[in-house]
Parts: C-alpha cells; sequence; structure tokens
C-alpha cells in the first residue's frame, strides 16, 4: 500500500496532464521533450525519495518459546 499511495497514484495524476498537455500541444519534437520531462522528472524524484528512506537490513526472526 505504501508503494501504491506514495508512487503510483502522483504518477497516474501526473499521467493524465501530460497525457492533456500531450492532446494540446502542437505536434513535433517539442511536445516529445515537454511531455517527456514531465513524466520522467517526477518519476526519478519519486522513486529516489522512496529507496532513500527504505532501510535495508538483515532479516531477524523470533519465534516464540
Amino acid at each position: 500500500m505504501n508503494f501504491a499511495w506514495k508512487f503510483m497514484l502522483p504518477m497516474a495524476l501526473i499521467n493524465i496532464l501530460a497525457a492533456g498537455l500531450w492532446h494540446f500541444m502542437p505536434p513535433g519534437l517539442v511536445r516529445w521533450l515537454v511531455c517527456s520531462a514531465l513524466l520522467l522528472g517526477p518519476y526519478f524524484a519519486l522513486a529516489q525519495t522512496l529507496f532513500a528512506h527504505r532501510k535495508i537490513a538483515k532479516r531477524t526472526y523470533r519465534y516464540a518459546d
């Protein structure tokens, strides 16, 4: 759920924004560059912040006595 709310939902909203922008911009290279930057910038920023706070350690198991 953490991945869905913090990464997938913002990326879905940004994707809707990029699709609308794609529709209203004139065809050409500028449309590709603007929409690609709009999608890739937040993608890498969100991924970096999610993985920076993740503490990966050896898993320990505790059993009932």
